[in-house]
């Protein structure tokens, strides 16, 4: 089987998302910056450590010894924010199309999610029933979140 991909990044998906009107919460948004800043940490890190070298600073975000380093980082931060308020804004209004359109997912649809994903892992399928659980109900919020993803390109 194979895995339904939804174009997230599609024109009429971002449009949908941004003419949505939901408030986000500071808190919600401070978490994804630190998920981010975590995220960009520990690819600067192996990267650094690809080349065979680790910086002084094992804590660091942005590239240093830039020209115009102040001005670089608070560019980068407010990048940084942007996108983290877009990643919250989006699981907001995913999460407010599951309720508003009542999106379920069946028993079937369960297994056949976890079919398939044991067959891209390569792996047998006992074994994925096993890490899940005999319901595969940790693969319900992502299938109904495709499913919203789904119902939002149908309408854009």
């Amino acid at each position: 089987m194979k895995e339904e991909r939804v174009n997230t990044g599609a024109p009429g998906f971002r449009q949908y998302i941004d003419a949505c009107q939901v408030e986000l919460s500071q808190e919600q948004v401070e978490q994804e910056i630190s998920a981010i800043l975590c995220e960009i940490q520990c690819r600067r890190r192996y990267e650094m450590l690809e080349r065979g070298c680790l910086p002084e600073n094992p804590y660091f975000f942005f590239a240093e010894g830039e020209a115009g380093e102040e001005q670089g980082r608070q560019d980068q931060m407010r990048e940084i924010r942007e996108e983290a308020e877009r990643a919250v804004k989006t699981r907001l209004v995913i999460q407010r199309v599951i309720e508003e359109q009542r999106i379920q997912v069946t028993p079937e649809e369960l297994e056949a999610e976890a079919r398939a994903l044991a067959e891209r892992k390569q792996i047998p399928f006992e074994m994925v029933r096993d890490f899940l659980g005999a319901d595969f109900a940790l693969l319900a919020g992502d299938l109904k979140e495709r499913k919203a993803a789904t119902y939002i390109c149908g309408m854009a």
